[in-house]
């Protein structure tokens, strides 16, 4: 485990870093129409996973988008889930890379890579820390799909697909 330094935000559990637009801008280069498949495999950033200022699992050109709406999936209707989610990105190999499990405490998130998971939160706090992370990732998808060349009408149409309506 790694002390954060000179963080921005203390928000639990997920901090999404700078982004990598070299496939997103390969992509729009090729003249085509993105896919929301393709959107969530392109929206690429350093992503965090923390508890507090510890950083628990670090992952260079992680999927962000592609965590999004697979969170969303799992909790966006706010009840809370009957199952633990195991996220499987399309780029590895390994089932559980984020992971979020209910323990006797309440929710705590993780990663097949390591053996420690955050503090134990109420569903309420988890749900909070879960739509920060994805009102943020959507934020960097229209960020970057911007920066790679889309125009808002564009983009604004294909995070609509992507990620359907904004959180």
């Amino acid at each position: 485990m790694t002390e954060t330094t000179g963080a921005q935000r203390s928000d639990r559990w997920f901090r999404i870093g700078a982004p990598d637009l070299r496939d997103l801008r390969a992509f729009r280069a090729s003249g085509r129409s993105i896919s929301s498949a393709e959107l969530q495999l392109y929206v690429e950033a350093d992503l965090q996973l923390h508890d507090y200022h510890t950083v628990l699992f670090e992952e260079p050109r992680f999927e962000v988008a592609e965590l999004a709406v697979a969170l969303t999936q799992w909790a966006g209707d706010g009840t809370e889930p009957d199952d633990d989610f195991d996220h499987a990105p399309s780029s590895y190999e390994e089932k559980g890379v984020i992971r979020i499990v209910r323990t006797e405490g309440g929710w705590a998130a993780g990663s097949c890579f390591i053996t420690e998971t955050t503090a134990a939160q109420p569903w309420p706090v988890a749900k909070e820390a879960i739509d920060t992370f994805v009102a943020e990732a959507h934020e960097l998808a229209a960020r970057c799909l911007l920066a790679a060349g889309w125009s808002n009408l564009d983009t604004m149409a294909v995070l609509r697909q992507g990620f359907g309506p904004r959180p």
